[in-house]
């Protein structure tokens, strides 16, 4: 007899024990000794295989002592699970459940004593186990690949492509699963001139990436992960080959700017300069099975030799940069969102654009907003205030928050309020400048309190594990589906509505 039993009375007997099962290797209950001491009396109760079953069964009904019995197997249990979670400790969420993707706990055969349990039944037991969790619970890397496969096809469907192109993409998604691991060795060092940087003394060598000065440029290198070629022999049909290797393009892209946002904000910081991630003059360097990357210094040696050679000679004059920004995390979505908007806002009110500055410092605050909502898992929108408390602001922030918030919905993001022509009497200098500060706060703020409730991994072990685990920041941050499903709905629309 198997842990599902062979049908009939044991089927029936078993089921409260299949249900909780099923909690524990979900997640939903945690493995403690209340619910091992329900499963063990359960598989007392049915498995015939149990030590001492036998003599149990021809014992009177008034002498028997199934609560002994079960203790003795619970203890026995209990202490292959401890023995089982020293080697394999199960990881859990900030609340202390058990994590979902955590394999099941396996009852263990203690290090010296007999088994409390039949050799054979054991066996039965923990491979059945195994066996269904392995059927109901898909292990994380396919998880992810899934979930990955999911939006393609819901954006294939979005852009009405046929059906047999829609599996196509969705074999291509499975091909790039295959590919990625094979090339962990493969790199790209992508170099940017940044355009009106020359002369800044910012120099930084860190891992994966440097900052190289000179009298007419800033050079900012990275080591990428090798996503933007090589895919001809992957993606065969035309569609999926233009859609899947512009996506990883993009995808490498986002990485790469990523980098290049942390050098903005030092820009801006330490010498009042504002940036852009652009430049006029790029140099890149690919390494795979032809010419192996021998390490990441090394390579940022070579993207240094060919700055010198086709732009001009390095500053050897400059101090090592310091500033927080070298380790802040901007390749999380939110803060490298809420960089762009604080560079936009300071732009803009440079240029005399005032109130539509304050537009894009509040969306700086909406998206340390959307950080501790997203991360905190909050059913709702944290206000105003709250943003400011968990961000360490001082209190009087709040009041300074609700206030640009008020200047965005009267002046510059809707039609309507009034004084049109008066904004500039309302969103004054001083008042700029104080949101503008504010922004500034709650940009640093997030940046630091973004370890502590992290999920994108600034510089991961394995770049092919982490493309799929952050699927949906890439998908959501360097694709076209919004735009396609707002072209896809205007077709839709009677000629009459159009």
């Amino acid at each position: 007899m198997t842990l599902l039993g062979d049908g009939g009375k044991d089927q029936i007997l078993l089921r409260p024990l299949r249900w909780l099962l099923d909690d524990l290797g979900r997640g939903d209950v945690e493995p403690t000794r209340s619910n091992l001491w329900n499963v063990c009396r359960t598989i007392l109760r049915v498995l015939p295989q149990a030590k001492g079953d036998a003599q149990y069964r021809q014992t009177p009904a008034s002498e028997q002592q199934p609560d002994i019995c079960a203790r003795r197997l619970h203890q026995a249990a209990h202490r292959r699970l401890t023995y089982a979670s020293e080697q394999h400790p199960p990881s859990a969420n900030p609340d202390g459940r058990v994590n979902a993707t955590a394999a099941p706990p396996v009852l263990r055969r203690p290090l010296s004593g007999p088994s409390p349990i039949d050799p054979e039944a054991e066996h039965n037991l923990t491979s059945d186990w195994r066996q269904q969790a392995a059927m109901k619970q898909p292990t994380p890397a396919r998880q992810h690949v899934s979930r990955a496969k999911t939006r393609i096809a819901h954006w294939s469907d979005i852009v009405s492509y046929p059906s047999a192109i829609r599996a196509a993409l969705l074999r291509g998604m499975d091909g790039i699963h295959r590919e990625l691991p094979e090339r962990e060795a493969w790199a790209e060092v992508l170099t940017v001139e940044l355009d009106g940087g020359g002369g800044l003394p910012i120099r930084i060598d860190e891992d994966r990436w440097r900052v190289t000065p000179s009298k007419h440029h800033l050079a900012v290198s990275t080591v990428l992960p090798a996503w933007g070629f090589g895919w001809h022999k992957v993606f065969k049909t035309p569609e999926v080959y233009d859609t899947l290797s512009w996506f990883l393009h993009y995808a490498r892209q986002y990485v790469h700017r990523s980098i290049v946002a942390r050098v903005l904000m030092i820009a801006w910081e330490n010498h009042g300069t504002i940036l852009h991630p652009f430049g006029s003059n790029t140099t890149l360097q690919r390494y795979g099975p032809v010419i192996p990357m021998k390490s990441l210094h090394q390579a940022l040696d070579t993207a240094e030799q060919h700055i010198v050679a086709q732009w001009s000679e390095a500053k050897d004059d400059c101090e090592p940069t310091t500033s927080k920004w070298i380790h802040r995390n901007t390749v999380d979505p939110f803060i490298h969102q809420a960089v762009f908007h604080h560079l936009r806002g300071e732009s803009l009110r440079r240029e005399g654009f005032g109130v539509e500055a304050v537009v894009a410092f509040y969306c700086t605050l909406q998206a340390a907003s959307g950080l501790i909502q997203t991360r905190h898992g909050l059913a709702y929108v944290p206000s105003h205030a709250d943003v400011c408390r968990l961000l360490a602001l001082p209190p009087e922030s709040a009041g300074l928050a609700d206030y640009a918030y008020f200047l965005r919905n009267n002046f510059s993001a809707h039609a309507g309020g009034w004084r049109w022509w008066d904004q500039d009497e309302i969103a004054d200098e001083d008042t700029q400048g104080e949101i503008a500060a504010l922004s500034s706060s709650v940009l640093a703020g997030a940046a630091d309190i973004e370890p502590s409730i992290r999920t994108v991994d600034p510089n991961p072990g394995s770049w092919a594990d982490w493309f799929f685990e952050n699927f949906d920041t890439l998908w959501d941050a360097v694709w076209f589906e919004k735009l396609h499903a707002f072209e896809n709905a205007k077709q839709k629309q009677p000629e009459s509505q159009a």
